[in-house]
């Protein structure tokens, strides 16, 4: 397409109704649909506008209770010109996270307390993050918070199995540990610049595939690789993946797959 000329991205994967499925020229989307997209990073911000979607840009993020990720979720919330709100029962918690992050609003109390986050202005929160150990606790103070008007709301689970179910009752993003350790390690090892992939569901995988001999030439729609490619690293460095893009021998393709 146009847009696509001007602005490459790939489509990996769509998830509908608890499915995942990976795209082909077939698909088609419906309203419902999550989307996921591959994009260069500096082309990031330019795909909402290419795609003609309306994107309200992150003002004010709560974050509820504290475990293992709070101070990481924190770091690169505050890379951001946003406000950042932070409420948890823990009261020598809130007082280590008022040392370590001074620009982040600190609040000592219950997040279940539908009284304190209307206080704090819970219904102008773009997003709410509840990354407690207790899962119970994350999933039922992120359904309060959409309740009480807040846009969008993430839980950190620990069972895989719940991810659909979660999603079904208002949490809009469910955060499964094994993910964000896989995202994590797969960057690592790749050690890319700017293409972000991350483990998607439990049910797909990303794999990298070196170009031999027989493929040496073909261009991505001739390969008849079982494989969604998202992104091809060879001699002109990284780029996301077209149908047109040659393929050399010796190139490193990073794919979706099927477990």
């Amino acid at each position: 397409s146009e847009i696509r000329k001007k602005l490459p991205f790939t489509i990996v994967a769509i998830e509908r109704e608890g499915k995942t499925i990976i795209p082909s020229g077939e698909n088609f989307l419906f309203p419902g649909d999550v989307v996921y997209i591959a994009v260069k990073e500096e082309d990031a911000e330019k795909l909402p506008e290419a795609l003609g979607i309306d994107y309200e840009p992150v003002k004010l993020v709560f974050v509820f209770g504290y475990s293992k990720f709070t101070e990481e979720l924190l770091t690169q919330l505050t890379n951001f010109p946003i406000k950042v709100k932070f409420i948890s029962p823990d009261f020598e918690k809130c007082e280590e996270i008022a040392g370590k992050f001074p620009q982040v609003d600190v609040f000592h109390g219950e997040f279940s307390d539908a009284e304190l986050l209307k206080e704090e202005g819970i219904e102008r929160a773009d997003l709410v993050i509840s990354i407690t150990d207790d899962e119970e606790a994350n999933i039922l103070s992120a359904v309060l918070s959409k309740q009480l008007g807040a846009k969008k709301s993430c839980a950190l689970i620990f069972h895989p199995d719940y991810e659909g179910v979660v999603s079904s009752i208002g949490v809009d993003v469910p955060i499964v540990p094994r993910k964000l350790l896989a995202s994590k390690v797969y960057r690592l090892l790749s050690r890319r610049k700017f293409l972000e992939i991350f483990e998607l569901s439990r049910d797909l995988e990303v794999v990298e595939v070196k170009v031999d001999k027989e493929l040496d030439g073909k261009k991505i729609k001739e390969s008849d690789l079982c494989y969604l490619v998202v992104a091809v690293k060879g001699r002109r460095g990284t780029e996301i993946a077209k149908g047109d893009t040659p393929l050399h021998e010796g190139d490193t393709l990073i794919c979706i797959k099927k477990r």
